[in-house]
């Protein structure tokens, strides 16, 4: 947190996250948008992925493993044991750096409420909390973190990528916070591969078949965007914001949710390059064939 320059000014006429990483960007509707229309579609978006870092991380990831160390400490390997308490603290503190930068980004909402893009239904809300009470029988959880955290790394080299011409016109402050963050993650992202051979060692394999089934349908819900998805709120919120693009409204989302054929956007954005360490692992691993098709850009290793 003493890192982070908090007196630093956002700089609102600049992006907040790197443009190619926002479904929209990946749609013809894009270039009709003005220059305005652009920056609020874009801090908008980097709204959502903020606090969609503070539902993985406060709502799931630290109950879940704060879980399985309660029940397991006295088995765990010392240092893993360690790396998980290391985890936990971390996450707080992700979570709380991410309010933080929301409530600065947009105090008229993030003041009073965490949450405004990101809508967790009852089915998610019972998920979570059967996963955190079953972290061994629901153990494709692990799966979902790995993919997950590996995607913040992505998205925080996306604001390096000197190929991308709009990477200079990011934000200094976003910049940085994701910078910063993914630091972290590619350590919890080495964890995450030691819980996942902690779990699955020596699971039968009805039981592996079965995390098959719900990961590889919790994944589809982030690489297949659906009408109630945070990414379409993302939209329909500029569209509240900006009358002009009412016209538009109906085929924009369409054009949103029929990314899942889109193969630009599932390359850069859910591929190979995104994920290396996910995809490679589930190279290895066999019955998986469900997980990967969740991914459409996935191609098995030659």
């Amino acid at each position: 947190m003493e890192d982070i320059p908090w007196e630093q000014q956002l700089e609102t006429g600049k992006l907040f996250i790197p443009e190619i990483v926002t479904p929209l960007k990946h749609t013809p509707f894009y270039e009709r948008l003005t220059v305005e229309e652009r920056l609020t579609y874009n801090h908008y978006a980097a709204m959502a992925v903020s606090e969609q870092f503070c539902y993985l991380e406060s709502e799931l990831l630290t109950k879940v493993i704060g879980a399985l160390l309660r029940r397991d400490k006295k088995k765990l390997d010392g240092d893993l044991a360690l790396a998980m308490e290391g985890f936990i603290e971390e996450e707080f503190l992700h979570t709380e750096v991410f309010r933080r930068l929301n409530r600065i980004s947009w105090p008229e909402i993030y003041e009073s409420a965490d949450y405004y893009f990101l809508r967790p239904g009852v089915a998610t809300g019972i998920t979570n909390w059967l996963v955190r009470r079953w972290p061994h029988f629901l153990m494709g959880w692990v799966w979902m973190a790995l993919a997950l955290e590996e995607k913040t790394i992505a998205i925080s080299r996306e604001y390096e990528n000197k190929a991308e011409s709009t990477v200079a016109d990011t934000d200094g402050l976003y910049r940085l916070i994701h910078r910063l963050h993914a630091r972290d993650e590619v350590r919890h992202v080495q964890l995450d591969q030691h819980v996942l051979r902690y779990l699955y060692k020596g699971a039968p394999e009805w039981r592996k078949r079965f995390n098959t089934r719900l990961v590889a349908r919790s994944l589809r819900s982030f690489t297949t965007p659906r009408l109630k998805s945070t990414r379409v709120n993302v939209l329909r919120e500029t569209v509240k914001r900006h009358s002009r693009l009412k016209r538009w409204e109906h085929e924009m989302v369409a054009a949103i949710t029929g990314l899942y054929t889109n193969d630009v956007y599932q390359s850069r954005v859910w591929g190979r390059s995104a994920l290396p360490i996910t995809f490679r692992l589930l190279d290895g691993v066999k019955d998986m064939d469900e997980v990967c098709a969740a991914f459409p850009s996935y191609k098995e290793m030659e």
